[in-house]
């Protein structure tokens, strides 16, 4: 529920910062959050 509600606050956080940052928040989040996976991996490229 946590992921849901901050999805978009995170992925906005995190589209600032670096390469190797953006792939480990990619990693994270995509196992907290399987439904939104792909999202992840299209905002955070």
């Amino acid at each position: 529920v946590f992921m849901q509600n901050k999805i978009t606050e995170l992925i906005g956080i995190f589209k600032k910062a670096n390469a190797s940052d953006k792939a480990k928040a990619i990693e994270v989040f995509s196992k907290l959050d399987v439904a939104n996976n792909q999202r992840y991996k299209d905002e955070l490229r």
